[in-house]
């Protein structure tokens, strides 16, 4: 008799210590479900950021120099397969804006879907191998490009796009407005110091 008792000890344990491994793989499912499904945590994720530099050129034109800082901060690796980043005029206002564009209590066309209305001045289009560009979790990478501008665009529209290794017809986007500012050149201005003439005295003879 005592080991029948032993007996049902232990299959109360088990039976506890199976019930427990199910509850625990329901909460992990749950937990799985919410994560991955719910949040897309599975989705790949792309940060944009840019950096926007100018030179005046002896030309007149401008020199413009974008960096591209691109981040993953999602949990699965990201593979780049193409970019575009797109400089639109947006001063002087481009000749495409009819007067009813302006008096309109509505918004102005979209700067990036409209290049009827907003002329594109530089366009560069980057194509990846696949691998070539590749971004772990937590890891950052850089693009870089140069554009010459006219001498009377005042200010512009930086437009990247980077499409979604997972789904073509999605990407990431950033935009970022940038004054064309040209440093001004100071002149040298020599000071001109006034200076009083003084009587030239001639010592008195004795």
């Amino acid at each position: 008799m005592p080991n029948s008792g032993l007996e049902n000890a232990k299959y109360a344990m088990d039976i506890v210590q199976s019930t427990a491994t199910v509850i625990a793989l329901v909460v992990g499912g749950i937990w799985t479900y919410r994560l991955f499904i719910q949040q897309r945590q599975e989705q790949p994720r792309l940060k944009i950021e840019h950096k926007i530099s100018q030179r005046r050129l002896l030309s007149g034109e401008t020199l413009l120099s974008v960096d591209e800082l691109l981040s993953n901060p999602g949990s699965t690796l990201v593979a780049l397969h193409s970019s575009e980043t797109r400089i639109i005029q947006m001063l002087p206002l481009p000749t495409g804006l009819t007067g009813t564009d302006l008096t309109d209590q509505h918004e102005l066309p979209d700067i990036v879907d409209k290049p009827e209305k907003w002329p594109v001045l530089r366009d560069t289009r980057r194509r990846f191998p696949d691998g070539d560009r590749l971004l772990e979790p937590g890891e950052e990478d850089q693009l870089h490009a140069e554009f010459v501008l006219p001498a009377r665009i005042q200010v512009v529209c930086v437009a990247t796009h980077v499409e979604n290794p997972r789904n073509t017809k999605l990407g990431w986007q950033r935009i970022t407005i940038f004054d064309i500012n040209p440093p001004v050149l100071k002149k040298d201005v020599q000071k001109t110091v006034k200076t009083t003439p003084v009587a030239n005295h001639s010592p008195s003879q004795p």
